[in-house]
């Protein structure tokens, strides 16, 4: 009993991945606002040397059960960056995206797990997108690398691979919609995780975010976590199925992503196939925002 003990307690750190990249603040100012007569057709059009802030804050609290007994960890992570214009190449946008702040702090069923962000800070690497948001190019952000403890380095690579929300590609107005999909790969030294998610995004509205004109966005959606991670030579197995909801708004007449909210849950097992097979239930609740810092 007291290894499987100590292989679950550390099962619950190794399969965590800090950031579950949904295509998903602080206080906006909130006015309902009547929105344009035609339909949008909805693009990024940052001009040359434009230069937006954004902050990101992520938060999850997950809870593996062992014989009715929880074990819980919790983690946040915030992050501060700057996105700069540097022209639109073949008509898509060539985009610097520099770190200016990042903090992680996670606390486990043995008390808070160090970690060490500090050779991110000031760190830049360049990004391609199209005028719809998808992200056609990242060059650099994978040696840009932190310290997870336990869980060895991670580079920021898989956390910016889904930053933009994808667009319709088609003029909308109200009630119209749209799916999008992603799936992004999160490796850490002992671990390899995989989110893979679909979203419905219907144009609900329009709202002054920020000062911003905004069409605002919800997009319910479903998705997978899976991953394998080993501990002590025992191999162990995540599988679970995530549903959540995310609101998001995009400023229509400057093309600029403002701001998204993204609540959800993955529910599902960890696996330990050594010394003998163990199903683990595992419950993970997460929240993520993003703003465009005024």
């Amino acid at each position: 009993m007291p290894q499987k003990e100590s292989l679950i307690r550390r099962a619950c750190v190794v399969l965590v991945p800090l950031w579950v990249p949904l295509m998903i603040g602080c206080a906006s100012k909130r006015d309902i606002t009547k929105g344009p007569e035609e339909d949008l057709d909805l693009q990024y059009r940052l001009a040359e040397d434009d230069v937006l802030k954004y902050r990101t804050s992520s938060s999850f609290v997950r809870t593996v059960t062992v014989r009715g007994r929880p074990l819980e960890l919790t983690a946040s992570e915030t992050r501060d960056f700057s996105v700069k214009s540097e022209g639109r190449p073949g008509g898509n946008l060539s985009l610097l995206l520099t770190i200016e702040s990042m903090d992680i702090r996670i606390t486990g069923p043995q008390g808070e797990i160090a970690s060490d962000v500090g050779g991110v800070t000031g760190r830049s690497f360049e990004m391609t997108i199209s005028t719809l948001g998808e992200e056609l190019d990242i060059s650099g952000a994978d040696t840009i690398e932190y310290d997870v403890g336990p869980q060895g380095k991670r580079s920021i690579e898989s956390q910016f691979s889904p930053f933009f929300p994808d667009l319709p590609g088609t003029p909308v107005g109200v009630k119209d919609s749209w799916r999008t999909e992603s799936t992004v790969t999160e490796k850490g030294m002992s671990t390899d995780l995989t989110v893979a998610i679909k979203s419905d995004n219907t144009l609900v509205g329009f709202e002054t975010v920020h000062g911003f004109k905004c069409a605002k966005m919800t997009a319910p959606f479903t998705g997978t976590l899976k991953g394998k991670g080993e501990e002590q030579g025992v191999e162990l197995i995540t599988d679970a199925a995530v549903t959540g909801m995310s609101t998001w708004y995009f400023a229509y007449q400057e093309g600029v992503y403002v701001k998204e909210v993204s609540t959800g849950t993955a529910e599902g097992t960890i696996t330990a196939m050594a010394p003998e097979k163990m199903d683990i239930p595992l419950k993970r609740d997460f929240k993520i925002e993003v703003t465009l810092l005024e």
